[in-house]
């Protein structure tokens, strides 16, 4: 739902009736199910949806956003809007010198429940995972019937939308996870120039599949791809470094 440009451009704006109300049937969640894990009122978020109220406490806002683990790229400008004073800005009006008590060292069980939160928070999920994890599956069982000029698109389309995952954030078991399924649409794609007689994209792309599944040390992967590139060696005419 966060790649949903009607949500995101709803929650920056601040319109946070829209994007709770696209959110909701984005998720299949009822009025009340959507309250609970707002932690908003039902008749509140029913007159929000409705439009016949706003969201304007800043504290609720936060609960909100932090409870959908929005991530960063949909986060409402109204924060870059209530930043704190720069520096500069401050020096200019010094408040007087005060005696204060020494600052409690330690934090609040809420500030490591949120840093927490930040930390393993994830654009993605499990069922998603497994989702891409057919997809593959799918192109690869599907290539003899179909061949490369058919498929090369589709799975172009799904490489595409593996990399908009990778460019939010995951914990490292999911992040590599991700990583690998993008290696494998790079390799696909890879060996379907090759087969398609497309030399120069084919190095490209598995020149990229390389490079990720090193990222992740995935030794069977990498196999993988540099079969596909002795295969494009060959089907080029160049023996000797398809050997290699």
């Amino acid at each position: 739902m966060w790649q949903d440009a009607q949500v995101v451009m709803a929650l920056r704006d601040g319109d946070f009736g829209t994007a709770l109300t696209r959110v909701r049937k984005l998720a299949s969640l009822r009025q009340e199910e959507m309250a609970r894990l707002t932690g908003l009122s039902q008749p509140f978020l029913s007159a929000l949806e409705s439009g016949s109220r706003r969201l304007t406490n800043f504290d609720k806002i936060v609960t909100v956003l932090e409870r959908l683990a929005v991530p960063p790229h949909a986060l409402p400008q109204l924060f870059a809007r209530n930043a704190p004073e720069p520096i500069e800005e401050a020096h200019r009006h010094p408040e007087p010198v005060r005696e204060t008590a020494a600052r409690e060292p330690w934090e609040s069980p809420l500030d490591v429940a949120r840093r927490l939160s930040t930390t393993i928070s994830s654009n993605t999920d499990p069922t998603t995972l497994t989702v891409l994890v057919q997809q593959v599956g799918a192109i690869v069982d599907r290539y003899e019937a179909d061949g490369p000029h058919q498929l090369a698109p589709k799975t172009a389309e799904l490489r595409n939308f593996i990399q908009t995952l990778l460019e939010g954030r995951q914990p490292p078991g999911q992040r590599a996870e991700l990583f690998r399924l993008a290696a494998q649409a790079s390799g696909l794609l890879s060996y379907m120039a090759v087969n398609a007689g497309h030399e120069a994209i084919a190095e490209a792309y598995s020149t990229e599949a390389l490079q990720l599944a090193q990222e992740i040390d995935d030794l069977e992967l990498m196999m993988w791809i540099f079969g596909t590139r002795s295969l494009g060696a060959y089907y080029a005419g160049l023996y000797d470094q398809a050997l290699e």
